[in-house]
């Protein structure tokens, strides 16, 4: 009898356990194209670029981009609203257009493997890397850029969202960006958010999460958001 009991138990784990698992599909966003948390990454890259951590003024670039929200959908009503996916789409602008974004991706470079086309699409791997002004002039081809919007629960310490390269639609989760990001008004964190997954829709994915186009966009927006919400903005 104890041992069938055992038995039953370790079943009973199993199914809940599967059960646990076919939720977190539903309401996480995971694929390979995937964006992971990595503070370790941020802080290394804020060591190697000094620059980001002087005092930001928020001064207009010569290039520009104004993103606007297209079709949004949630999940549920205690997640992400429009009204603060507006408010992110304002302030991602703000970051993409200021001068100090657009020097500071200038002055990199990255490889050229980043390049795709689609998502676990074929890519060519050359040995000459893609310059800051390619990924400059990738990211303002176009003057007005409406995305369509996904927002799931996800949990913390889970993928931020995703993109698919070449596409206009951006899934992403919840509850990762506030905890990746707790440092920061939501609006300010999803619109770091917004940036990096903004990467992906001009055709970039990641790599291996090191020399990254997406990522170090996304680290450059965190530490001038990290600047807003502290300095006053007088660009």
């Amino acid at each position: 009898m104890k041992k069938n009991a055992i038995v039953l138990a370790i079943i009973c784990y199993i199914v809940m356990m599967a059960c646990h698992e076919t939720v977190k599909t539903k309401n996480e966003v995971t694929s390979q194209d995937s964006c992971i948390t990595d503070s370790i990454g941020r802080d290394n890259f804020l060591k190697a670029n000094a620059s980001l951590s002087k005092v930001i003024s928020l001064t207009k670039g010569t290039l520009s981009v104004t993103l606007h929200v297209g079709d949004f959908k949630t999940y549920s009503s205690t997640l992400l609203s429009k009204e603060i996916a507006d408010k992110a789409m304002v302030l991602a602008s703000q970051i993409l257009n200021s001068k100090e974004f657009q020097d500071e991706v200038n002055n990199l470079d990255f490889a050229y493997k980043n390049h795709c086309t689609s998502c676990g699409g074929k890519r060519e791997s050359r040995k000459e890397r893609i310059e800051g002004k390619t990924v400059l002039d990738s990211l303002y081809r176009n003057a007005e850029v409406t995305l369509d919007l996904t927002i799931q629960a996800g949990r913390c310490g889970g993928a931020l969202g995703a993109t698919c390269p070449n596409t206009r639609h951006i899934s992403s989760n919840y509850k990762s960006i506030s905890c990746d990001m707790g440092n920061l008004p939501i609006e300010l964190a999803y619109a770091v958010h917004i940036c990096h997954e903004f990467a992906h829709t001009v055709g970039y994915c990641h790599t291996d999460h090191k020399d990254d186009v997406a990522e170090k966009i996304g680290w450059i927006a965190y530490y001038i958001a990290v600047k807003m919400n502290t300095k006053p903005s007088n660009g």
